[in-house]
């Protein structure tokens, strides 16, 4: 919540990864492992630095339909100047709350 993410539900099966990232570009798959499933998947990127070193990622979100093999989404970041920490998350249940039907479980290749 420090980064401004709205909190996951203990247990919902959404998946946060908190990690650093060299310069480079980068791309994020979110889909789910389950053969069949379809729903709306949402992939969030937060700077996770919180003012350390020069590099800078704001946020980075991505939110549409998803499934598995072919139909999944795929949206990139890029990395600039340094390493940045990153909290990626891939969030399907938890959109439920809001009327979405979720894919399950969302899956982030």
């Amino acid at each position: 919540q420090a980064l401004g993410a709205f909190p996951l539900t203990r247990g919902s099966g959404d998946a946060a990864l908190l990690s650093y990232l060299a310069p480079g570009n980068y791309t994020a798959l979110i889909g789910s492992s389950v053969a069949g499933a379809r729903g709306v998947g949402l992939l969030e990127v937060y700077d996770a630095s919180l003012g350390q070193g020069t590099a800078r990622l704001v946020n980075l979100s991505s939110r549409g339909f998803a499934g598995a093999g072919a139909a999944v989404i795929i949206p990139g970041l890029v990395v600039g100047s340094g390493p940045v920490r990153v909290l990626v998350r891939a969030v399907g249940p938890g959109l439920a709350e809001e009327g979405y039907r979720p894919v399950r479980p969302p899956t982030v290749y």
